[in-house]
């Protein structure tokens, strides 16, 4: 399949479609004394169905530490429970599970491409892309290709992450190279494009894999309201929650909907929902705007305050433009930012560094970080959103217009206070 300028920011790959690739040869299995083998081995709390799976195969590698098929399948579990489950340290474990197979051949394809997916999800992308650049030298799978784009789209070389797709996309056409055309076909503009794909992604995805099938439609969802479509957004979230209740993607759109319907009170309990599965800095963001909407300011404040605690150490980009856009610490704003940029050169975060730096005053930076976010042709409500009052500070009125016009055509994908902001300092359309 043509893929030309193929989302997936996730770097949604599952344990099951990985297990049965580039298995590592049997050899000395690692000592009771290896850190890596005890970190693994170590009981694993909850009930839910991955940590019992977890458990199972623990048994199975303690009882033949050689069954290098058990260490690898409990790693991506790790993975699988990280990203389902919200549990960052799950990463840590399934980095052990790599460096436990790496003790046993230094020159497993399983053990890297394995630690490859844990660094990527931790956002060390350089680290990543080098793993992925060995693992791609020699004849590779679909898993390989995969991980090599979602490195080096995450540092903003959107074009050759686009070849590495493409690579992707010609060896398995399936829900993982799908969801990722998606995604580049969105970064790049084209929105119609970016919806063919996730519906690809959907159809694609099995409604056994409750948590991956639930992101796939979320997905679809997110695309289908881009575009006004606003019933089938919706059914395509009814059909994800109805397999996955707790997926906090799918709670958080639904949410989004709900608010542009003025139902705060139905809103808030998704978002609440949302929160308690994944306290994301958007999340909780969102939950306080609509709090507010509701005319509940205490609640509001609370969860403010609990932004305030946790957004830098979870999310220091998203958690940069919360404090830009509401009066917080412009200062720290820009430092979270900056800090983002080292690792992530994609179009949102020099966004982040823009509005940090239009709240530090720093007109003309900002400025230069907005034409960076905009370069690829992003139509995004956000990006455009923040471009008019980038465009505003500087006296730029004729390009502040043309980008305030653009956000006003999806200003229902804004939170509440900027679509006030936008209409306020835009009031009409000539």
């Amino acid at each position: 399949m043509k893929l030309l300028y193929p989302l997936a920011a996730t770097g949604l790959i599952t344990a099951s479609s990985l297990w049965s690739m580039n298995r590592a040869p049997h050899s000395v299995a690692p000592t009771a004394a290896s850190s890596s083998w005890n970190v693994i081995l170590a009981e694993i709390p909850g009930t839910s169905p991955l940590s019992q799976e977890i458990r199972k195969l623990q048994e199975s590698v303690e009882r033949d530490p050689s069954d290098l098929v058990a260490l690898e399948r409990l790693g991506w579990t790790f993975v699988q429970k990280a990203r389902a489950e919200h549990d960052p340290g799950a990463y840590s474990l399934a980095e052990q599970c790599a460096l436990a197979l790496d003790q046993q051949d230094s020159e497993s394809r399983a053990a890297k491409l394995l630690r490859g997916h844990v660094l990527q999800s931790l956002h060390r992308f350089q680290e990543a892309e080098a793993l992925a650049r060995q693992l791609t030298a020699e004849p590779s799978g679909p898993a390989e290709y995969g991980l090599l784009g979602d490195a080096l789209l995450d540092q903003g070389k959107i074009a050759s992450a686009a070849e590495a797709y493409q690579e992707m996309m010609n060896l398995r056409p399936d829900l993982h190279s799908y969801s990722r055309a998606a995604r580049i076909r969105y970064l790049l503009g084209d929105v119609a494009g970016a919806l063919e794909f996730a519906c690809l992604a959907s159809d694609a995805a099995h409604p056994r894999a409750a948590h991956e099938y639930a992101w796939a439609l979320t997905l679809r969802a997110t695309h289908e309201l881009r575009w006004g479509m606003n019933d089938e957004a919706e059914h395509s979230l009814a059909r994800a929650l109805d397999r996955d209740p707790k997926s906090p993607g799918a709670l958080r759109l639904r949410a989004q909907i709900l608010a542009m319907r003025e139902a705060w009170d139905e809103a808030i309990v998704d978002l609440r929902k949302a929160a308690q599965c994944d306290p994301h800095p958007e999340t909780l963001w969102a939950l306080a705007e609509l709090l507010q909407c509701a005319g509940d300011s205490r609640a509001a404040a609370e969860v403010r305050h609990q932004l305030s605690r946790q957004g830098a150490s979870h999310d220091p980009r998203s958690f940069s433009v919360y404090l830009a856009s509401t009066g917080g610490d412009a200062t720290q704003a820009v430092a979270l930012a900056r800090q983002e940029l080292e690792d992530r050169q994609d179009p949102f975060t020099w966004e982040a560094l823009a509005v940090a730096l239009l709240a530090d005053g720093q007109v003309k930076e900002a400025r230069h970080a907005m034409q960076q976010a905009l370069r690829h042709g992003t139509r995004d409500a956000s990006l455009w959103y923040h471009a008019a009052l980038v465009e505003i500070a500087a006296n730029e009125h004729r390009a502040a217009r043309q980008y305030a016009n653009a956000a006003k055509d999806l200003d229902h994908l804004l939170m509440p206070s900027q679509r006030r902001r936008l209409h306020t300092a835009f009031p009409d359309r000539p």
